[in-house]
């Protein structure tokens, strides 16, 4: 039970600090929009604008569906065990492949945004490619983390189905 609810607060947490940097994020780009306008800001305030506008969103969702999950899961543990492995774990296991592709695509973004820093002359474009750098390596990070207690979290529930069926 105590390992559920490590998972569980951890996400909370995290997507708390996610929204918070959201925020920062889009506070920068409005900023560099409005009151910076030269071509290199107005550049890096594309990818932080909208890294930003939807990493908000995902985290907000993922911070009202925290609350659902765990109240969810402690309700399995008490009364209903088979759906940890009927339910919990194939959920578990579809999240953990998802960061797969994510963190893939984060990549992806941290070379496209080396290269426009590198390879590009124009300031616009060399702001786009040091934001899209910028955003690509939090995210990476901060996805990073999500895998790693998500995977934990997926051992403890493989456990309890292993002892389940013992």
């Amino acid at each position: 039970m105590q390992a559920v609810l490590k998972y569980f607060s951890a996400k909370k947490w995290a997507s708390s600090f996610g929204i918070l940097l959201a925020i920062v994020s889009l506070a920068v780009a409005i900023y560099f929009f409005t009151y910076v306008k030269k071509p290199f800001y107005t550049g890096m305030a594309w990818p932080f604008g909208v890294a930003g506008f939807f990493f908000l969103i995902i985290c907000v969702t993922v911070l009202v569906r925290t609350l659902q999950d765990l109240k969810r899961v402690n309700e399995y543990l008490q009364s209903d065990a088979l759906k940890i492995q009927t339910e919990e774990i194939p959920r578990m296991d579809k999240i953990i492949r998802a960061y797969d592709r994510i963190l893939i695509a984060e990549g992806v973004c941290i070379v496209a945004g080396l290269l426009l820093v590198l390879l590009l002359h124009h300031p616009f474009w060399r702001g786009v490619g040091l934001g899209l750098l910028a955003e690509a390596i939090m995210l990476l990070v901060f996805d990073w983390l999500a895998k790693s207690r998500a995977k934990e979290y997926m051992e403890f529930l493989l456990s309890v189905n292993s002892n389940a069926g013992a």
